[in-house]
């Protein structure tokens, strides 16, 4: 092997021949932010600006979708379709005629009951007569 001392004059004698045009390569050159930081600016401003109008595009897309009822099959499209209709219609029934909201709905035993005595007053004795010496409706055979 090669004493260190002599290593060392080598070291030096090489770095003495080597051109000082290559020694400046570990300097920075002049105008390295335009040939390095103003194209990845230029990348990192275009890509947000194109993403920003994807996005707007997607999203109004979406509201669009949300306004028309989303995606739908044609049966569901349908059967909305037929279901608006009767809605209208209801409410056209509704308009026209007389429509109490307010009118309290009869449970199943006072409508039997109601139609019990119903039953009752038209069946009483003398009524029951009437029809038939006049010849009424269900006019019995015997009384």
């Amino acid at each position: 092997p090669t004493p260190p001392l002599f290593q060392r004059i080598q070291h030096n004698e090489a770095k003495r021949m080597i051109p000082k045009s290559i020694s400046n390569a570990d300097k920075k050159p002049p105008h390295s932010f335009m040939r390095v930081g103003m194209p990845f600016l230029l990348f990192v401003a275009g890509g947000t600006y194109f993403l920003s109008i994807a996005l707007d595009d997607r999203l109004k897309d979406k509201e669009q979708m949300r306004e028309m009822g989303g995606s739908k099959s044609d049966r569901q499209f349908q059967m909305e379709q037929e279901k608006e209709n009767l809605l209208r219609k209801l409410q056209k029934d509704i308009e026209t005629k007389e429509f109490d909201n307010t009118r309290r709905i009869e449970r199943p035993e006072e409508v039997l009951a109601r139609r019990k005595k119903e039953r009752e007053e038209r069946n009483r004795w003398y009524r029951r007569a009437w029809r038939w010496i006049s010849g009424g409706e269900n006019r019995p055979t015997t009384f």
